[in-house]
């Protein structure tokens, strides 16, 4: 391999000492790539130590740049309201293609890394579910957690649809659904506005096993009420908190048996993984079921010692 050398240097109109690319991907070593590098790591160290690291995770920004693109939004577009580069959004959702030391060209990763003024940017787009027609097709979770949130309280799934003037299984139905039409949207969240700190009638008997039942079934799949959210339709999911190696049986039952979207701790993760794992199930369909990333499922994979099967031995999503 060709030995790095500190004579490498780009041409002069690159910006050598404003950004680290001449520094970090063309490997410059001209005086101002250094001294800029220099300062950015001590700011970089200084910031850290602050507890305000210059870094931030970029899956959250990548899963939000999906949900605003699920809107219809394209990625210039998101880029402009956001006010970062395109370049910004290629790195986060696709990576840029890399060359190593010895000239040999890397496929692109998607960044694991964004600074944080730019995630800070991206995440205060924010989609907006009444600008559009009756009948356009949006995203169902605002939809999903309103009816969640309102089960926590104890109304019944099978109440919530005729209280919007529709049919009692439409709850059920919204809660499997990717997409629902933004009429549907809209009368759920007028309902949640009206009924979000609002308990459901306990005069009789049967009221109250309805509300108590609701309230276990909801509080099994680990819904979150109201107050969890402060924008219901765009804040990120909560994790949930890791509790050491406990492990909720009844939580990984329910997504082994079908469940999608139920929030695991690291340990049930695990236990998860391992029973697919057996099973021949890919990283991505196994992803797909606890409702994570396929990397989180690869590390997972890796920190239990699980090996990589062959892929013509895999159950793959399109086989699935």
């Amino acid at each position: 391999m060709k030995k790095r050398t500190d004579t490498t240097v780009c041409p002069p109109d690159h910006e050598h000492a404003a950004k680290s690319t001449c520094y970090r991907y063309h490997f410059c070593r001209c005086l101002p790539c250094r001294v800029g590098n220099a300062a950015r790591s001590a700011e970089n160290y200084a910031l850290r130590k602050a507890g305000t690291p210059r870094l931030v995770d970029a899956q959250p920004v990548r899963e939000h740049v999906r949900h605003l693109q699920s809107f219809g939004l394209g990625n210039r577009q998101i880029a402009a309201l956001a006010g970062v580069s395109d370049g910004v959004l290629t790195n986060i959702l696709w990576g840029h293609p890399q060359k190593s030391a010895d000239g040999r060209r890397r496929p692109p990763v998607p960044a694991a890394k964004v600074r944080r003024e730019s995630a800070d940017a991206i995440l205060s787009v924010r989609p907006d579910p009444w600008a559009v027609t009756h009948h356009t097709r949006i995203p169902s979770r605002g939809t999903q957690r309103r009816i969640q949130a309102l089960a926590t309280l104890g109304w019944t799934l099978t109440d919530l649809g005729p209280l919007v003037g529709m049919s009692s299984d439409v709850a059920h139905r919204i809660l499997k659904k990717d997409a629902v039409f933004a009429v549907t949207h809209w009368e759920f969240a007028k309902l949640y506005d009206e009924l979000w700190n609002v308990a459901p009638p306990r005069a009789t008997k049967d009221e109250r096993i309805k509300a108590t039942r609701m309230v276990r079934f909801a509080a099994a799949r680990r819904w979150l009420p109201p107050l969890a959210w402060d924008d219901i339709d765009n804040d990120p999911t909560p994790p949930v908190p890791d509790g050491g190696n406990v492990v909720d049986d009844i939580a990984v039952e329910l997504v082994i048996g079908g469940e999608t979207g139920l929030r695991l701790n690291r340990a049930e993760r695990h236990e998860v993984v391992r029973h697919f794992h057996a099973l021949r199930w890919s990283d991505g369909l196994i992803a797909d079921r606890v409702g994570v990333d396929e990397r989180t499922i690869l590390r997972d994979r890796e920190e239990l010692g699980l090996e990589a099967f062959d892929q013509t031995e895999l159950l793959r999503r399109d086989a699935a």
